[in-house]
């Protein structure tokens, strides 16, 4: 018969070694970190022949480590409403936004 001094032994050995193992995950990743650069009017076939001549490395730069590309974008576009689709992931018709100013729902009042 194993003794009581050994299955206590045991027990506790098995109860630590799981807890170790169990407290002993790998790390979660990292969240990826994104910064999206918007800028008006900035088409590639004008920048990139300055980039190849060297005369913007930072974009350059930002470019080599990241990603780029060009955007569809909505109808009508213009700057508020374009930022505002892009900022909510929705369209126009749903944040709302068309212009510098938000379209109001018109009512009619009745005149007395």
């Amino acid at each position: 018969m194993v003794s009581k001094k050994i299955l206590l032994i045991a027990i506790r050995l098995f109860y630590s070694l799981s807890r170790f193992l169990l407290n002993n995950k790998p790390p979660p990743k990292p969240k990826p970190r994104v910064i999206v650069v918007g800028v008006n009017g900035m088409e590639m076939d004008i920048i990139r022949p300055l980039m190849l001549k060297g005369q913007m490395p930072n974009l350059s730069k930002v470019i080599e480590n990241g990603a780029y590309g060009k955007l569809r974008t909505v109808s009508a576009p213009n700057c508020p409403r374009v930022y505002s689709t892009v900022l909510t992931s929705t369209n126009p018709e749903e944040h709302g936004r068309h212009g510098i100013h938000r379209r109001r729902h018109h009512r009619q009042h009745q005149h007395a």
